[in-house]
This record gives structure tokens, sequence and C-alpha cells, in this order.
């Protein structure tokens, strides 16, 4: 894991992490894969196990390697069903990116007390694309009150930087790289994001 995150090129990391996915497993044995599937979270010999996994779906998926990054991450929540590595969050910005509605609406569906702010700016824009105003503005304004620093990157307002001076900074940044082209690529988008109050989409008064 920890060789890489400090690999100089993409698929250098997915080597590594490649690597550390096989150590993992035969570490655990195959009859842990068994017997504990769905508690991995819960079990601290499994975690590291579960953080290499997750970061080899990340890496996957920025190179390319959608299908891939997708059945990783699917095995993790089929591993630990409480999904401790929130890897849930890449993978409903790959299904977002694939245009995969229904399997976004379960994905929402099975964790509705996520908060952060890929989840809620992630389902905000899903809402916004399948035409579902009231679940839009629902999910906006929630993204808007706990995360309104991630507004500005989102419309491209303000440059992303490399680094975050802090874990919250961390998390708008994250959020804005991942989802800034999706929700520039979504038509009408950025104006509704534009529009927004923290309470409802704005009212334009007809001429």
């Amino acid at each position: 894991l920890i060789l890489g995150e400090r690999a100089e090129y993409e698929h250098e990391s997915v080597e590594m992490y490649e690597r550390g996915v096989e150590a993992g497993r035969r570490a655990l044995g195959e009859k842990f894969f068994e017997t504990e599937v769905g508690r991995f979270g819960a079990l601290v010999a499994a975690r590291p196990y579960l953080r290499v996994r997750s970061a080899l779906a990340t890496s996957l998926w920025h190179i390319g390697r959608e299908d891939e990054a997708v059945q990783h991450l699917l095995e993790i929540l089929r591993l630990d069903e409480s999904d401790l590595e929130a890897s849930r969050r890449i993978l409903l910005v790959i299904l977002l990116s694939c245009g995969e509605v229904d399997r976004v609406d379960v994905l929402l569906a099975r964790f509705p007390d996520d908060r952060s702010a890929m989840w809620l700016y992630g389902g905000a824009l899903h809402h916004l694309r399948q035409k579902r105003e009231p679940q839009t503005n629902e999910w906006l304004n929630r993204a808007l009150e706990e995360y309104p620093r991630v507004r500005p990157y989102l419309l491209k307002r303000r440059a992303i930087p490399k680094h975050a001076a802090s874990e919250e900074g961390y998390e708008d940044i994250v959020c804005a790289i991942e989802l800034t082209e999706l929700w520039a690529s979504t038509p009408g988008a950025r104006e509704w994001l534009e529009d927004a109050t923290g309470g409802g989409r704005k009212s334009r008064k007809r001429r």
C-alpha cells in the first residue's frame, strides 16, 4: 500500500496494489474469506486488505479500467457490508460516469446515512440527471449547507489545489477532483448549481 501511494506513475501504483491484494489474501487464508464474508470491516486483521483493494480499484478507475474497478468495489462491499473504507464513494463516481442509473439508485439507497461531500454532491447530480427536482433540491441543499466550499470548484471559479491544508479541506478537494468534470459535462447541471440558494432553486421572474 505504501509503495503504491509513493509510486510516480499510476500503472506502477496498480502493480503495487495488486501485489498487496495477493499478499493480503495469502495472509488471511481462503477459509477466512469463506467464514467472515460480510464482516471484514469489523476484523482488524482484514482492514489492511480492504484498504489496499480499495486503493487498487481507485487506481484502475483513474487509468480507464472501469469494469475492473467496479468488480473490485462490489467485492469489497460484499466482504464488508459496513463499508469501513467508504469504497462506495468512488463506486458512485464510476457508476455516474457510466450512466448506470439503476445501480446508482440501489447504491444511494443502501447507504442513506452517508453525509460526505462526494455522496451529497454525487447524489444531487444523479437526481438532477433524472429530472427529479424535489430530490435534487433536497440533496443539493444538504451539500451546500455542509460543504459550501465545494461549489466554486464545481463551477470552475476556483482552481483545484494539488494538496489540502486540512482534513476538512481534503474532503472538499477530493470531491471536486472526482466530480467537477461530471458536473461540467451534464447539460444544465452547472446552471442549476449556480441558481441553488441552500433553500431550493431560485425562482426566475418571467418577463
